[in-house]
């Protein structure tokens, strides 16, 4: 699940590191998120620019069944494939970390609400037909 928004315009990566108190007992390992823009220009004085900016962190349980992204733009939860039950389990767990988060944060406005499900069927190969 992934929610993309927009924040108050002073709202800073401490403010969203904040929301780590609530899940560290949960989410053990932690990873910055970099954003790296580069240009290139045939100005002889400077004709490379590189600039790296910080924008939020990713998350993983320890066993890495779980992973959250908390961003300057947006939130994501997942739950591995395997591990997955239900639908309700998940929306269930996933919303909690979302409210814990927003408060945490000034969100003005939201732009978009995405999910992604991967279905899979083991079928036995080789065979004959799908019947």
């Amino acid at each position: 699940m992934e929610i993309l928004f927009t924040l108050q315009d002073e709202t800073t990566l401490e403010d969203i590191a904040k929301f780590e108190n609530v899940i560290k007992d949960t989410f053990l390992k932690k990873q910055t998120l970099t954003q790296v823009e580069g240009k290139i220009e045939s100005n002889i004085d400077n004709p490379i620019e590189v600039s790296r900016k910080n924008y939020g962190y990713v998350y993983f349980s320890d066993d890495k069944v779980r992973s959250m992204q908390t961003r300057v733009n947006g939130f994501s939860f997942s739950v591995s494939r395997q591990n997955y039950n239900t639908w309700d389990e998940f929306i269930k767990e996933a919303r909690s970390y979302f409210e814990s988060f927003s408060s945490k944060v000034n969100i003005v406005s939201t732009q978009r609400l995405s999910l992604r499900y991967i279905n899979q069927i083991n079928l036995p190969l080789p065979f004959e037909s799908f019947t």
